[in-house]
């Protein structure tokens, strides 16, 4: 389970206490994907190519259901980017 560390610290802790192996990661840091706007997207896009294919029909229902908006928004630079910043 990867966390956003911008605010999910706390939960990490927590979760250390019940033997959890989550992940604190910058969602809005730089991807390794030019392709990328973010962290966040990247690990969207890799689901995304993991679930291609499957056909496991819960598996992906589990995987989407907890989702963010599922197409990307249209950015100039060509981007993905999961949800337009909120101002």
């Amino acid at each position: 389970m990867f966390i956003d560390a911008g605010y999910g610290t706390g939960v990490v802790s927590a979760g250390k206490t019940m033997n959890r192996k989550w992940r604190l990661v910058w969602f809005a840091g730089k991807s390794p994907d030019p392709g990328c706007l973010n962290m966040r997207a990247f690990m969207a896009a890799r689901r995304r190519d993991w679930l291609k294919g499957r056909h496991d029909r819960e598996g992906i229902r589990c995987c989407t259901t907890i989702s963010p908006r599922s197409r990307p928004f249209a950015r100039l630079d060509g981007k993905i980017q999961l949800e337009a910043r909120r101002t």
